[in-house]
């Protein structure tokens, strides 16, 4: 009988591992498939990610513009890219607005315009066994720009009315503008030498011969009230020529001017204004602390354009011998506030003194611009937030927060139409002093400021004039300034107010705050009215418009490492009627320009 071959004998199991052997070549191939489908998809959805990051942030960067344009926008960067060796393309369902809430990091999609888009870029079937799942086929990115919290921070020195100051080379349309805002008629009116009516010579020295013995005033048909008597002191001789002045000529010769020209009701107030046309003759030595009288071509002369050029100096703050405030200032009741069309809406103005004028209005369009720009955003928590402070002088003003950190547009430009100059000393532009009060007004609630928590911070700096006060102790600034030698940004040792000004903008971008620089009015060396703003994404930009001043708006902007390659500010062109417009287009470039991230 012959033998049987078992099943589990060597040829079973060779035939067995040989299946096996099989199966597992089958299974490697399969795998080796797969990973290299597997990263084809990946570099496919790699390539799509990025055509949608780019897409996003394009898209994000351009809402304010209507929704086709926007859209075209996306459309372009996206076209810039390839995948699957396919260039990137997107139809108009895969951009959609939204809001991204800061909170919770969530994207809501809504028909309108919000504070963010979602772009979604597709492509074709690229190939392979797992070309059918769409993760394969699509990416996604979320771009939005962080809600702002603004400080606007305005130079209200002296030097904010100089464009308007009457003189033989002044801009006519401009101090007109003044002059009907009192109702003074043509500018520059008629105008008097002292003691005209009284036929006294018509030079410098008219007052010494009205007010001396044997003078016109002490003909015996003159009122007692203005009677020089043969025994009366000097003050007296002053008062009563004075009130003579104030009765017989200021009253006849400005019948409209605030307060009533009589010197039995106003004498100390129209005795200052004499001391100022009339000069060192007759002045004492608290009228004006830099512009003691009005200018060489106006001297000895009585007038509207005097007048004004005496309350330009005065401005909102100084009062003739402490008596009252000039009528050109908002804190007197002879101020003669006017309506206004602006931008934003109807607004109340006092006087249009220049370049002033030009910027409430422009900063005031500013708000509409930034108002416009949020309208779309329900959630208020979600908007750009501003503020105004003002900066001038250290003594009796200081930085002032004239508008708190505030989501009402209103608001905030009705505090702009209120803005005023002070009056005319020699230092009056406290920058460092403006630079903290907004630092410290933007700081989060936890570091005692009134910001929030989840925003971007933008400071706009609006300057008239070089720095001429600072705050900081001067050791301080010399350690600082020492410490950052290599920064070209700062001046030499010892200019302790532009080194303590420039000191804060580092700060702010050590912070990661961004910091705009916007100069206006007669001392840029070009009297340009306006700028380029600056396209970089940080720092601190800085637009020119209208001497030194430029070199100190171009460090600033050199600081802030947005200046242009010649290590200067964009150059503007035009002058003191452009401003307005200048200025607009400038705060419309850094409000529509805001900060874009990927957030999703």
């Amino acid at each position: 009988m012959k033998s049987r071959v078992s099943p589990t004998g060597p040829r079973a199991r060779k035939g067995t591992m040989v299946v096996f052997a099989g199966v597992a070549i089958v299974a490697v191939l399969v795998i080796v498939v797969l990973a290299v489908d597997l990263g084809h998809v990946m570099l496919v959805r790699s390539q799509l990610q990025v055509a949608a990051d780019a897409s996003a942030v394009a898209a994000a960067s351009s809402t304010w513009l209507p929704r086709d344009e926007m859209e075209t926008v996306a459309k372009r960067s996206a076209g810039h890219h390839t995948a699957a060796a396919k260039p990137v393309s997107l139809h108009s369902g895969d951009v959609e607005y939204g809001i991204w809430d800061v909170h919770t990091r969530k994207f809501t999609p809504k028909a309108t315009r919000g504070n963010a888009v979602r772009v979604t870029p597709r492509t074709g079937t690229p190939g392979g066994v797992l070309s059918s799942f769409s993760f394969a086929r699509r990416a996604s990115a979320v771009a939005t720009a962080s809600p702002r919290d603004i400080a606007l921070v305005v130079d209200l020195s002296g030097s904010m009315n100089d464009d308007t100051e009457p003189c033989p080379d002044a801009r006519v349309e401009l101090v007109q503008q003044v002059f009907d805002d009192f109702g003074f008629g043509a500018y520059p009116g008629t105008l008097q030498h002292v003691g005209l009516w009284a036929g006294v010579r018509q030079d410098e020295h008219a007052f010494a011969e009205l007010s001396g013995h044997g003078g016109p005033l002490t003909k015996s048909s003159v009122a007692s009230k203005y009677r020089i008597e043969p025994t009366d002191d000097e003050p007296t001789r002053k008062r009563k020529a004075y009130s003579a002045l104030i009765d017989c000529q200021i009253a006849q010769l400005m019948p409209d001017a605030k307060p009533v020209p009589d010197s039995a009701e106003n004498y100390g107030y129209w005795a200052k204004y004499l001391d100022y046309v009339i000069g060192p003759e007759a002045i004492d030595p608290d009228v004006v602390d830099s512009k003691r009288t009005v200018s060489a071509d106006y001297g000895n002369k009585i007038g509207y354009a005097t007048y004004v050029q005496f309350m330009l100096d005065h401005g909102r703050d100084l009062k003739p011998a402490g008596i009252r405030y000039v009528p050109l200032s908002r804190h007197s009741p002879d101020c003669p506030w006017h309506l206004e069309e602006t931008a934003g809406g109807t607004f109340r103005f006092p006087p249009r003194t220049q370049p002033m004028h030009s910027v409430r209005r422009s900063l005031i369009a500013a708000i509409e611009i930034l108002k416009q720009h949020n309208a779309h955003i329900a959630d208020r928590d979600q908007r750009d937030w501003v503020s105004i402070i003002t900066y001038d002088t250290l003594c009796g003003g200081g930085p002032v927060v004239e508008q708190p950190l505030t989501g009402d547009y209103e608001a905030a430009m009705a505090a702009c139409a209120r803005l005023q100059a002070v009056g005319d000393r020699p230092t009056t532009t406290a920058t460092e002093a403006g630079l903290i009060e907004a630092r410290k007004h933007l700081r989060r609630a936890s570091g005692g400021g009134k910001g929030r928590s989840h925003t971007d911070k933008v400071v706009v700096l609006l300057v008239n004039g070089l720095p001429s006060l600072y705050r900081t102790d001067p050791a301080e600034i010399t350690r600082f300034v020492s410490t950052h030698s290599a920064n070209e940004a700062f001046y030499d040792e010892g200019e302790f107010c532009k080194n303590a000004a420039l000191m804060q903008v580092a700060r702010m971008r050590a912070d990661h705050w961004l910091t705009f620089a916007v100069g206006v009015g007669p001392g840029t060396a070009s009297s340009a009215a306006g700028g380029t703003a600056s396209s970089a994404a940080g720092g601190t930009a800085s637009h020119a418009v209208g001497s030194s001043l430029d070199d100190f708006i171009d460090r600033v902007a050199r600081l802030g490492k947005t200046a242009e390659t010649d290590g200067k500010c964009a150059p503007g062109g035009g002058d003191a009627a452009e401003y307005e417009g200048r200025l607009t287009e400038i705060f419309e470039q850094i409000i529509t320009n805001p900060t874009i991230r990927l957030v999703q």
